[in-house]
């Protein structure tokens, strides 16, 4: 709703007043008026090209790689090759699919040549800096995004290494006339969007001041005077927009700051990759938070673990911090949109990677052009939004929506006490990185009126219908009957009859398929599964057929498949059976659900044998399971 209304103002512009993100101490505070955390990615190497991210180990800088495809196709080709990069790298479709995930904010990393009529990506006059963050505005204003404008690359350098197009030294803080441009660049962007409640505010510097140099203590002194500088000249023509200001070395050491009092739109942000996941990892980072009593926020994390990353975002979080992750696009994984290389782009790994520091050399490395062109083309395929993939496992990790809310139904005994224990530990696991946040209940008689609704989906892990008060009965039929919530119900589920003196649950017999429990593999049995339906989205990425061990394999009175309502989606084979056994149903359905109530279910048969913890297949289909069953 929040994202509605967001867009709904955007929209209406200038027939309403307009309304800025701001601050309210260590808070921010959305165009709604409500508290606003960060989460988003950032739009790294379209308009700052970064080497590995192109699978490149040496070229790394824009400068370099540049370079690299002018001598390979030449200043024309060149030309060609950029401007048709920055019209596929970043389209419509992939602001909308970033809103998709339930982003907030994207951040903006531009080279500030975009700005001048320095040759950059192609161009040396008519750059096309503004044309291009204008339509990334508009697609922000269509799908409820917000943006921050980061200056990657400055002049003279701010970092001295690949990251900022320098020269290996951060010549910004030795030049006069690149602090002048800089200010220069900002106030006419400043001018630009002043009025534009889409921009959330502008970094001014990222990562500044590398650790490598031996002044660095003179550096650093000379950083919060130039931050000053830049935000004094984009106060010239805007008032409207936070600042943010980031520490030195890596965006880490917030010591050379010591003023937050210079302006009253202060945000200070940091980056960190790898380490703890926990609190004390970002400790100094909170600390200066409270001192200054002004948000903090996470700019850049990544390429870690989907582990590290959730654990991470979950304690960001707790904290108060919100984030962008580094990068949304890249060639091969730890992004959320990723590209494959294109055939024969190791040819151009090669070369960019190379040795080419004489005309020589250079001669003697350049591969067959045409098959360079045809590389070079192919990247330009490559990166566009429809032949690009998303890496579900990592968009999960991040957090970016609010968990999905699962109450896991398990016994604390019984005959399936063992397959609950060592399934647990992983579906825990599996949780934390894929968005879901599990609560247990170990009795029916807490799902009293009220107690489904904060949840989006049940998951009867190792529970039978009985004993069931007639309270919970009703709580459950019509968590279903509406819609509330979906439930995956296992193995122990389908035990219906009248036992230990509890009579039939007609209901929860009729929403099975009208079954009634018959018998079952006292002595259990493997059995392979052969999935029916493989393009639903609980069966995606499994095996045609997988086997599931140590199974009881329960059969019933009558197939739930002859229920029109019932929708199959795999059955075992039981001639594949490793135990010779007369308890078979011929047609046997293990995996279905009951398409005639809005809330989206699933029945799977198997839950019985503790090494179903180390069946990928099963992992497989259980998470993909609860996922779908709670919308996600």
């Amino acid at each position: 709703m929040k994202k509605l209304f967001f867009a709904l103002l955007l929209l209406l512009g200038a027939c309403t007043p307009k309304a800025f993100v701001t601050i309210d101490g260590p808070n921010l505070v959305g165009t709604d008026g409500q508290p606003f955390l960060i989460k988003g990615t950032n739009l790294g190497n379209w308009l700052n090209p970064e080497g590995y991210m192109f699978g490149f180990g040496r070229a790394t800088s824009p400068r370099m790689i540049n370079e690299a495809v002018c001598e390979l196709v030449g200043p024309d080709e060149a030309t060609a090759f950029w401007k048709a990069f920055k019209d596929n790298y970043i389209t419509e479709d992939d602001i909308a699919f970033i809103a998709s995930t339930g982003a907030n904010t994207i951040r903006l990393p531009f080279h500030y040549k975009l700005f001048t009529n320095e040759d950059y990506m192609g161009l040396s006059e008519n750059q096309d800096g503004f044309e291009r963050m204008d339509a990334v505005v508009e697609w922000c204003r269509k799908y409820g995004l917000y943006l921050i404008l980061d200056m990657h690359d400055a002049p003279g350098g701010q970092t001295g290494d690949n990251i900022d197009d320098s020269y290996g030294y951060c010549w910004l803080f030795e030049s006069e006339a690149s602090q002048a441009l800089f200010c220069s660049i900002w106030k006419k962007i400043a001018a630009h969007f002043k009025d534009e409640p889409v921009i959330l505010g502008y970094e001014l510097l990222n990562e500044p001041i590398a650790p490598y140099f031996r002044n660095i203590e003179e550096l650093n002194a000379k950083l919060e005077p130039l931050y000053k500088q830049g935000v004094a000249a984009i106060r010239e023509v805007d008032r409207n927009h936070i600042v943010l200001l980031g520490g030195a070395q890596w965006n880490g050491n917030f010591e050379p700051l010591s003023d937050w009092t210079f302006d009253d739109k202060i945000m200070y942000t940091c980056h960190r990759y790898g380490g703890d996941t926990d609190a004390n990892a970002i400790r100094s980072f909170i600390d200066f938070r409270d001192k200054t009593g002004l948000p903090m926020y996470m700019g850049e994390i990544g390429h870690g673990t989907d582990q590290w990353q959730a654990e991470f975002c979950k304690t960001l979080e707790e904290n108060n911090i919100g984030w962008t992750f580094w990068p949304y696009k890249k060639i091969d994984n730890s992004c959320m949109m990723a590209y494959e290389a294109p055939e024969g782009w190791q040819l151009v790994r090669r070369f960019a990677d190379g040795q080419r520091s004489s005309f020589g050399e250079l001669r003697r490395s350049v591969p067959d052009r045409d098959s360079a062109r045809v590389a070079l083309a192919g990247l330009l395929e490559a990166v566009k939004f429809v032949n690009c993939k998303p890496q579900e496992g990592y968009i999960r990790s991040i957090r970016l929506q609010e968990p999905a809310k699962v109450l896991v139904l398990r016994e604390m005994g019984g005959h399936h006490l063992p397959f609950t224990e060592a399934v647990m530990p992983w579906l825990r696991r599996a949780a934390l990185t894929s968005g879901l946040e599990l609560t247990e209940c170990h009795s029916a008689r807490e799902l009293g009126t009220g107690f489904t609704e904060a949840y989006d989906a049940i998951l009867q892990l190792d529970f039978p219908p009985y004993p069931w008060p007639e309270q919970a009965q009703e709580t459950f039929k019509a968590y279903l009957e509406e819609g509330r919530g979906g439930w995956v119900g296992l193995h122990h589920a389908s035990l219906l009859g009248e036992f230990d003196g509890y009579p039939m649950w007609t209901w929860f017999s009729d929403f099975l398929g009208g079954i009634r429990y018959q018998n079952y593999i006292a002595d259990l049995s493997d059995g392979e599964v052969f999935v029916e339906q493989p393009d639903h989205p609980v069966m995606k990425g499994l095996p045609g057929r997988f086997v599931i061990p140590d199974d009881e394999w329960y059969t019933y009175d009558c197939n739930p498949r002859d229920n029109p309502v019932i929708e199959v989606l795999a059955s075992v084979d039981e001639d594949t059976y490793s135990r010779k056994t007369a308890v078979k149903m011929g047609d046997h359905p293990v995996v279905w659900t009951n398409s005639s109530l809005p809330g989206r279910n699933l029945y799977l048969q198997f839950g019985h044998s503790p090494k179903l913890a180390d069946n990928e297949a099963f992992k497989t289909l259980l998470l993909q399971s609860v996922l779908w069953a709670a919308g996600r």
